[in-house]
């Protein structure tokens, strides 16, 4: 399964239809490529890097893509479900139409990368990273944002009432119009220049 793969994938310039099971691989290199009605499942490719790949109505199901970068990338119809993205780079990407539930997108980079109808449930954005990102009809339902920055980035109408956002680093100009709950105020008290005494 994993040569057949690997082979087809430096060999073709199109996947379709395919079941990617079990796949192991490290310092894996793909260019250029299109990905449609497909599911990588168990699948691990670390520290590897993918350029102008274009998946559209592909499942991933308990993948780790740790530290690997998808750069000029575009996830069309895409769900990623239990997936470790750990460090992984998402710069001028397109998401459009995207689920993510239930992973770990710990020191991600998202920056110069358009997301539209994104929906992020029960996922782990620690220490990442937005920046000069459009985000429209963009729904996050408890995420941890911890130490994460946004910046550039409008948050208006989104809501964030229950994401963890302590540490969060972002300007007044990209929170304006966020909707958040009264405890979440306390975390965002830096950006007007104020200590709350206890």
């Amino acid at each position: 399964m994993v040569e057949n793969f690997i082979e087809k994938i430096e060999i073709e310039d199109e996947i379709n239809n395919e079941v990617i099971e079990g796949i192991s691989k490290k310092n894996l290199s793909i260019y250029k490529k299109d990905i449609n009605h497909s599911k990588f499942i168990h699948t691990e490719i670390i520290d590897s890097e993918l350029e102008k790949v274009y998946f559209k109505d592909v499942t991933f199901d308990n993948c780790n893509f740790s530290n690997t970068s998808f750069e000029t990338c575009s996830f069309i119809n895409c769900k990623f479900v239990n997936c470790k993205m750990t460090g992984c780079s998402f710069i001028e990407n397109t998401f459009m139409s995207v689920h993510i539930k239930d992973s770990n997108l710990n020191y991600a980079n998202m920056s110069n990368t358009n997301f539209n109808n994104l929906k992020l449930k029960d996922t782990t954005f620690i220490n990442s990273y937005i920046q000069d990102s459009i985000l429209k009809n963009t729904k996050f339902d408890n995420i941890d944002f911890t130490k994460s920055q946004i910046f550039n980035t409008r948050l208006k109408d989104i809501d964030l009432s229950t994401c963890i956002i302590q540490g969060l680093s972002t300007t007044l100009a990209d929170i304006k119009g966020a909707i958040i709950n009264e405890l979440q105020i306390m975390d965002l008290a830096y950006l007007l220049n104020i200590k709350i005494k206890d």
